[in-house]
């Protein structure tokens, strides 16, 4: 382990046998050489271990072992709790990255002076092979700037994931912005507390970094396909968080609210009247097993502490539906909102 490098690269590590070769590799293949590799395996049952250690010989690379599935973002900290570099990279571990990344972006932000520096993205769709860039990443490459926050560039709010930046150690560590352990999913929301929390940001449109979209059934959906029910639980974590970061520090109902201004990539109302839909949808809430209620009863416990966060006239604002939804989780106990949801026709 060194005592000091410029850029830790975080890499959390589940199940990706299939593809974490070609991740490693295209970090090896770097053109900037000052730089550990952090890989946190949170407890995998694949062959992904045996992968990384073939790495071990290249004195950059570490291993660290959680002996309990622990999720993405406890893996992402416990590389940050390790990480000696003025600079930390995330990478996920199916997707992979250009040989100038590193270089690029610390130039950028060495010359700008920014906290985060930003490349440009791409999609690979690996069922049809297609590599496109997502429109919110096409809208941050599209005319580059330097050192610049989000109150002058309000189209930060389309680069919502934490991975392809350059992030200075040292902001994260004076603003004490971590992921947290819950919920497990949609923890890049964090990058919008970084960014209301000032940073300055430069970014590129040089398309440094690759994301795979995978295939169904290659080694599994990644947890961003999955449709079960603690994907439900985990958004409405995630949402209740950023509602209440902009409650407390004063962006709820500005321009520079993520979730419900005009710049925001979310709009909450929308965004709860589908999931709500879905959750509800016809016969999804029939003939439950045990321990389909256990988790629907997770999901309406989500549901209520988002719920209780809203004032009166944002309530007054939601779809009727999303009212009486609101009404029965909120006045009621989880269990007597449980078998009244059950019934509702969304």
């Amino acid at each position: 382990m060194r005592a000091y490098v410029m850029i830790s690269v975080i890499i959390p590590i589940f199940n990706v046998e299939t593809f974490l070769e070609q991740c490693l590799d295209s970090v090896i293949a770097q053109d900037f050489d000052d730089f550990e590799v952090i890989g946190v395996d949170d407890c995998s049952t694949d062959g992904s271990v045996e992968v990384f250690k073939k790495y071990l010989k290249d004195k950059r690379f570490q291993l660290i072992r959680h002996y309990e599935n622990l999720g993405l973002p406890s893996a992402r900290n416990s590389g940050l709790f390790r990480a000696n570099g003025e600079f930390v990279c995330f990478l996920d571990s199916d997707d992979w990255i250009a040989p100038h990344m590193f270089s690029e972006l610390y130039s950028l932000i060495n010359y700008s002076g920014a906290h985060i520096a930003i490349g440009g993205v791409v999609k690979y769709e690996e069922l049809t092979g297609k590599v496109i860039a997502p429109e919110n990443h096409r809208r941050v490459m599209r005319n580059p700037f330097l050192f610049k926050t989000i109150f002058e560039r309000p189209e930060l709010f389309y680069s919502v994931t934490s991975w392809g930046k350059l992030i200075s150690m040292r902001f994260l560590k004076e603003t004490g912005l971590f992921f947290k352990a819950t919920p497990r999913r949609f923890e890049d929301m964090l990058t919008y507390k970084w960014y209301l929390s000032g940073a300055k940001v430069s970014t590129s449109s040089q398309v440094m970094y690759f994301y795979r979209q995978r295939a169904p059934g290659n080694s599994g959906p990644s947890i961003m396909q999955s449709k079960e029910l603690s994907v439900f639980a985990d958004k409405f974590l995630a949402y209740g968080d950023i509602f209440r970061f902009t409650l407390n520090s004063g962006f709820f109902g500005t321009d520079y609210d993520p979730l419900n201004s005009k710049f925001a990539m979310f709009n909450l109302p929308r965004a709860l009247n589908r999931l709500l839909k879905e959750l509800f949808a016809e016969n999804s809430t029939k003939n439950l097993t045990n321990s389909q209620k256990d988790e629907f009863l997770s999901v309406i416990t989500s549901l209520k502490e988002l719920f209780c966060l809203f004032p009166e006239d944002y309530v007054a604002g939601l779809s009727k539906e999303a009212q009486e939804c609101h009404s029965l989780v909120v006045s009621e106990s989880i269990p007597v909102a449980f078998r009244n949801l059950i019934n509702l026709k969304y």
